[in-house]
């Protein structure tokens, strides 16, 4: 039974359960997600519980990075072409850092975003620059701008110059 077929019998509520699930998954687990859901739809039309036990618990940190990036650029817009387009900006913004910078990164991204009170990063807040919480990170873990490729020091270097300096003093 083809997909198209399974998703035209489904109520509303059903369909918008599986929009949920769909949301929460990897595109591994969802690949495996779609053929259970395919061989099991016959006659029920209520989907699958999630789960895939071969997937690790834990996602890798270049799973994680994208994950967390899609999160983000679902909040400033729900339009999917220019929500590809932040995810696009978004890792590029990222490229070159060492993972669990990356990560750190957007997880106080999205924290900030999303308003939360345990804050990963009070050294930042809704209205820091991606590059400005990546210069957090890399203090916070002491690692030098100097140790990056070339790439990302230019980026960060750049994103410094253009960072206003307080009033009576330099940084």
């Amino acid at each position: 039974q083809n997909l198209d077929t399974v998703l035209k019998n489904l109520s509303d509520e059903d369909r918008q359960a599986i929009q949920r699930q769909i949301g929460q998954l990897s595109a591994l687990q969802l690949e495996s997600y779609l053929a259970s859901l395919r061989s099991s739809n016959s006659g029920n039309v209520t989907p699958p519980p999630i789960s895939n036990p071969s997937t690790p618990s834990q996602p890798t940190p270049q799973e994680r990075a994208n994950q967390l990036g899609q999160q983000i650029a679902a909040i400033y817009t729900p339009d999917s072409a220019q929500r590809q387009t932040h995810e696009q900006d978004i890792a590029r913004r990222i490229s070159g850092l060492p993972d669990d910078v990356a990560v750190a990164v957007l997880e106080d991204w999205h924290s900030d975003l999303m308003r939360r009170s345990s804050d990963p990063d009070p050294a930042t807040n809704i209205n820091s620059t991606p590059e400005q919480r990546i210069l957090s990170q890399l203090q916070r873990r002491g690692i030098p701008v100097h140790q990056l490729p070339v790439s990302v020091q230019q980026r960060l270097q750049w994103a410094q110059a253009q960072t206003p300096r307080p009033q009576g003093g330099s940084l």
